[in-house]
C-alpha cells in the first residue's frame, strides 16, 4: 500500500479548504459532516462557492476567511490545531506551506502533489466505510460505494450506537468467550430497523441467556475447514463464516496468506505445517495442541489446504479428538485437483473417454507410494480412467519409471499444475516419458498436482499463455 487507510480524529480540529469553485464546494460539503471547524479561504469566491457560503452563514462550524491562506494560519495558537487541508488546483502553489509545517494536504485531482487521497465514503454514522484505489480508479471506488450503499441498511449505525452504550455493561457481565459470542449474535440477529429501546431489550435478553449457559457449548468442539487451493474467492461461504468467528486457527503451511487474512484480527493463528524433507511439526504434537486448545471455551478451527479429507490426515486428528471426548464438524473445501481442472477447462471424467477418475499420492508413510502398476498402466493405456497425483514432484521419476516399466504409453499426455489458483501459478504440459526432464527444466518445486491423461482445453491455452517448447507437445507457463 502506498496510502495507509486510517480514521483521523478531527473533533476540536480545523480543516482548511483553500481555493475556489465547485471543487471547494464539494469538499466543504464532505468535511462539514464531521465535527471539525471548517475554514474556507476564498477572497473572491465563485458564484457556486458564494451560494454555499451564504447558505451556511449561520453555521458556526463553517467559517469564511475572505483572504488568502498564509503560514500564520498554521502557527496561530489561539485557534484549533489544523488537521489537514484541501487545495483546489488554482491554489496548488500553497502546498509548500503545508509541507514545511508537516501538515497533510491534498491538491484536488492532482495525485502527484497530494499527501493523501480521499476515499469514497458510505456514511452510516457512526459506521463509515471508506473505499480507496490510491487515486488510480476513482470511478471504480464510486461503483463499489454504490453496491455497498444498496447492501448496508441506512439504519445500521443504530446498532453501533447502542453497542457503544452496552460495552461496559457487557464487559462486567460476561466472560471474554461469552462476550465474543454475544457481539457476534448482536450484530447478526438483531434488526437495525428496530428502535433503540427494542435493540437494548433484545441485547439484554441475549446477555441473560449467556449468563445462564445458553449459546455456550457444553462439549469441546473442533471444526475441520477446507481452505481451498489458495485463492480466497474459492473458499466456501461456510469457511468464511467460520474463520470470521474463530478464536484459534491451527493451519497447514500451504494455506495461503490471503486466506489467513480472513481470520479475526484477535484470533490466535498458529502454523502447524509440514515441509517435505525439512523441519516439520510431528503429527502427535499437532494432535496434542488441537486437544488442548479444544478444551478451552473457544471456537477452534483446524484449517487445511484444499479439502480436509484429501491427504490431510483428517482421520488421525479426528481419532485424537475422539479419545478425549471432543466432538468435531467438517466443512468441505475445494480440492486443488478440481480447481486445477476447472482452470484448464478440462473434465476429470468424460463419457466415451474414461469411466473413472483416481486421486493418488506420490508419497505415503513408507516413502514413495506403491500401487498395482500393471493395472494402472493398462487402465491409462486403454483410457479407462484419468488420475491426479498429489505430492508428486519429487516422486515423478519413480512414478514414470514404474508406469513405463509396466506398459503405460510413453506419449501419454501429462499436465502438471504448480501453486494452483495463486499468483505464481505455473503450468507444464508434457508426456509421460519426458515429464521428469521437463519438471527439472521448468524449475517446478511444488506444491503441484500431476494430471495423467489430461491437458488444458485448446481455448484455454491462449489465456494460460502456454508456449510450445518442442515437437513432443511440451509446454510451460507461469501466470502473473
Amino acid at each position: 500500500m502506498k496510502h495507509f487507510p486510517i480514521f483521523l480524529k478531527v473533533e476540536n480540529k480545523r480543516i482548511c479548504i483553500v481555493g475556489n469553485g465547485s471543487d471547494a464546494v464539494a469538499k466543504a460539503r464532505l468535511v462539514s459532516k464531521s465535527e471539525a471547524l471548517v475554514e474556507i479561504y476564498a477572497p473572491h469566491p465563485s458564484d457556486d462557492l458564494l451560494h454555499y457560503l451564504t447558505e451556511h452563514q449561520d453555521d458556526a462550524r463553517i467559517l469564511w476567511q475572505k483572504r488568502d491562506f498564509n503560514s500564520t494560519d498554521i502557527d496561530d495558537k489561539a485557534r484549533y490545531p489544523l488537521a489537514f487541508a484541501y487545495l483546489t488546483e488554482d491554489a496548488a502553489d500553497k502546498i509548500e506551506i503545508f509541507e514545511n509545517a508537516h501538515i497533510p494536504a491534498c491538491v484536488i485531482d492532482n495525485l502527484e502533489l497530494s499527501h493523501f487521497t480521499t476515499p469514497a465514503l458510505v456514511d452510516r454514522a457512526p459506521v463509515i466505510v471508506a473505499i480507496g484505489t490510491e487515486g488510480t480508479a476513482p470511478v471504480l471506488a464510486r461503483h463499489i460505494k454504490k453496491h455497498l450503499e444498496e447492501w448496508l441498511p441506512s439504519s445500521i449505525g443504530r446498532l453501533a450506537v447502542v453497542a457503544n452504550s452496552l460495552r461496559s455493561y457487557v464487559a462486567e457481565r460476561l466472560s471474554p468467550p461469552q462476550r465474543r459470542r454475544f457481539w457476534s449474535h448482536y450484530f447478526t440477529k438483531i434488526s437495525p430497523d428496530a428502535n433503540n429501546a427494542t435493540i437494548t431489550s433484545s441485547a439484554q435478553q441475549m446477555i441473560t441467556e449467556l449468563e445462564n449457559g445458553g449459546a455456550t457449548p457444553t462439549t469441546p468442539k473442533v471444526w475441520f475447514v477446507g481452505a481451498g487451493p489458495g485463492d480466497p474467492d474459492l473458499l466456501t461461504m461456510q469457511a468464511r463464516r467460520l474463520l470470521h468467528d474463530a478464536d484459534v486457527v491451527l493451519h497447514d503451511r500451504l494455506v495461503s496468506p490471503q486466506v489467513l487474512e480472513l481470520c479475526r484480527r484477535e484470533a490466535e493463528v498458529i502454523e502447524v505445517g509440514k515441509t517435505g524433507y525439512g523441519t516439520s511439526w510431528k503429527q502427535s504434537d499437532i494432535n496434542g495442541l488441537l486437544v488442548s486448545r479444544a478444551k478451552t471455551p473457544q471456537t477452534v478451527i483446524r484449517l487445511k489446504s484444499g479439502d480436509a479429507g484429501i491427504y490431510g490426515r483428517l482421520d488421525e486428528e479426528i481419532n485424537a479428538l475422539s479419545q478425549h471426548g471432543i466432538i468435531f464438524e467438517v466443512a468441505p473445501g475445494l480440492t486443488s485437483a478440481s480447481a486445477g481442472a476447472a482452470i484448464m477447462g478440462a473434465s476429470l471424467t468424460r463419457r466415451g473417454r474414461n469411466a473413472g477418475y483416481r486421486v493418488i499420492t506420490g508419497h505415503d508413510v513408507n516413502g514413495f507410494a506403491d500401487y498395482d502398476w500393471r493395472e494402472m498402466a493398462k487402465g491409462l493405456s486403454e483410457e479407462q480412467f484419468t488420475a491426479s497425483i498429489y505430492m508428486s514432484v519429487r516422486a515423478a521419476s519413480y512414478l514414470v519409471g514404474r508406469l513405463l516399466m509396466h506398459g503405460a504409453p510413453a506419449d501419454l499426455t501429462v499436465c502438471l499444475a504448480e501453486n494452483i489458483s495463486r499468483q505464481n501459478e505455473k503450468w507444464l504440459v508434457s508426456n509421460l516419458a519426458q515429464l521428469p526432464e521437463d519438471i527439472a527444466s521448468a524449475h517446478i518445486t511444488g506444491p503441484a498436482v500431476i494430471y495423467l491423461g489430461l491437458a488444458p482445453h485448446e481455448v484455454r491455452q491462449a489465456s494460460l499463455n502456454i508456449h510450445q517448447k518442442s515437437s513432443e507437445a511440451r509446454y510451460v507457463t507461469e501466470q502473473a
